[in-house]
């Protein structure tokens, strides 16, 4: 991973565990998921701190704020095509900067208060 500005736009970028596809998150733009080639796949939306959950899930942060403070921050699962959305963490409960591992099974996350937190999860289709 590494960061890389563009006009005052911190771009993050995340190869994909099997190499496939790249994603990134685009400073007040969002989360994006697009191949090799450059050719975006999918827009997840206005997520922050994405990361890969395995090679066709995401996890990120949905949050809300005044401008100056968190108002609400939750943990959310996505499908790296765009088409599913799982809220992991309720809104209320400020948890923020998911990491997961290569196969999605574990997400690590925090607090806004400093608290670590790591959660087990199973996905079926």
């Amino acid at each position: 991973e590494f960061f890389y500005t563009i006009r005052r736009n911190r771009i993050k970028v995340a190869l994909s565990p099997d190499g496939n596809k790249i994603l990134f998150y685009a400073g007040g733009k969002g989360a994006y998921v697009c191949d090799l080639e450059g050719n975006v796949l999918a827009s997840l939306g206005r997520y922050e701190a994405p990361r890969w959950a395995g090679n066709d899930y995401v996890v990120a942060e949905n949050a809300t704020n005044d401008g100056h403070q968190y108002e609400s921050c939750q943990i959310m699962l996505l499908k790296a095509d765009g088409s599913f959305k799982y809220a992991l963490t309720k809104p209320e409960t400020m948890t923020m900067n998911p990491s997961a591992s290569a196969n999605g099974s574990r997400i690590a996350y925090n607090t806004i208060d400093g608290r670590l937190f790591v959660m087990d999860i199973k996905i079926s289709e």
